[in-house]
């Protein structure tokens, strides 16, 4: 687990899983997207290519999408924060389920 100096956060991981099969490693943080870390991650492993996703609390908005190796982002998908995209996306990542179903199930509509 890092703090949150290292990882550009307020605090530590809130909690992480890692599926060594897949090699994929999931974590919720309580502030912002770990930036600092991956891209030190990729440099220590500069053949690898990483994929990150990430999404935060504010549904729709702090999210995005990239591959990063050798400490350089190759491909990145930027979302326009609060629109249908970014919901729909923020709603998949964070919740395994669809912005309309999210929605229903807070009782927003």
């Amino acid at each position: 687990m890092t703090t949150g100096a290292q990882s550009g956060t307020a605090a530590s991981s809130a909690s992480s899983t890692l599926n060594a099969d897949s090699a994929q490693l999931r974590f919720d943080t309580a502030w912002s997207h770990p930036f600092p870390i991956v891209k030190a991650l990729s440099r220590k492993y500069p053949d690898a290519l990483i994929e990150v996703s990430y999404a935060d609390e504010d549904l729709g908005s702090n999210l995005g999408q990239y591959v990063i190796a050798a400490g350089e982002i190759l491909q990145e998908s930027v979302f326009v924060p609060g629109s249908d995209d970014a919901c729909e996306f923020a709603a998949q990542l964070k919740y395994t389920m669809s912005y309309a179903q999210l929605r229903a199930e807070w009782d927003m509509d």
